[in-house]
């Protein structure tokens, strides 16, 4: 993503490439136009309003159909060199995962995604007659079902959960052994899981990075809910049109 000229460079979940969305929006609606990443605006709403407000450093997490996270340093977004800081969902947590749609195989979009853990429910429910989900068509099963099933306490569901929390975990890992930073909020369609999802991640963590390091590591769900996306856009109209801090 080019920033400054508003050009989507390569969004594969979307299907665009070098894509002008910038001045495409501006000429159909002839107002101002800030373009952002998700992730990188979720950061910015869970450091405004919601639990990051008293934190210097934060990692925001965002799992839906692709996997980001947002990142606060000393109180300031940072979006890296070429804005494309936080881009988790392409690392190689496994080398005998599914082909992503980068084209490297084993990311963790590819394995822990909403998209994925769907795909990957549909695929496998035919071999667990004992699941509450047996008996739905498969393309009739999306998340709502899911989170249904693991409140029911499904256990073939339970277990997709946790190898998601697992891959989960090793991407925050990296992130902990680079950043340091202990404040981690995780948003998006997970919250539905619950505690469980959060445990996955926190028993997985040790093992992954300096375990004094995973120690201090407070991970929580974000109390912004479906909203996170839409609060960050409105700090960053606020930040970039008004100067607010």
């Amino acid at each position: 993503m080019n920033v400054q000229k508003g050009i989507i460079r390569k969004a594969l979940n979307l299907g665009w490439h070098e894509l002008p969305l910038k001045s495409l929006l501006q000429e159909r609606y002839h107002h101002t136009v800030h373009i952002a990443n998700d992730c990188h605006v979720a950061a910015l709403a869970e450091y405004a309003y919601g639990s990051g407000r008293e934190e210097d450093n934060l990692l925001v997490i965002k799992i839906s159909q692709g996997i980001g996270c947002g990142i606060i340093l000393n109180g300031a977004p940072y979006y890296g060199d070429g804005f494309g800081a936080g881009e988790i969902g392409h690392i190689t947590v496994t080398y005998d995962g599914p082909r992503c749609a980068c084209g490297n195989v084993g990311c963790l979009e590819a394995l822990a995604s909403t998209r994925a853990l769907i795909q990957n429910v549909r695929l496998q429910v035919y071999k667990y007659p004992d699941s509450s989900l047996y008996n739905i068509p498969p393309n009739e099963i999306g998340l709502p079902e899911l989170i249904s099933a693991f409140q029911k306490g499904d256990a073939f569901v339970t277990d997709l959960i946790s190898q998601c929390g697992k891959y989960i975990a090793k991407s925050i890992a990296y992130l902990v052994g680079l950043l340091n930073v202990h404040h981690i909020v995780i948003a998006g369609d997970f919250e539905g899981f619950g505690r469980y999802f959060l445990d996955v991640i926190r028993h997985e963590l040790p093992y992954h990075v300096l375990p004094v390091m995973a120690e201090h590591a407070e991970l929580t769900y974000s109390p912004l809910g479906e909203n996170i996306v839409l609060l960050g856009a409105a700090a960053l109209v606020l930040v970039e049109e008004l100067d607010l801090p």
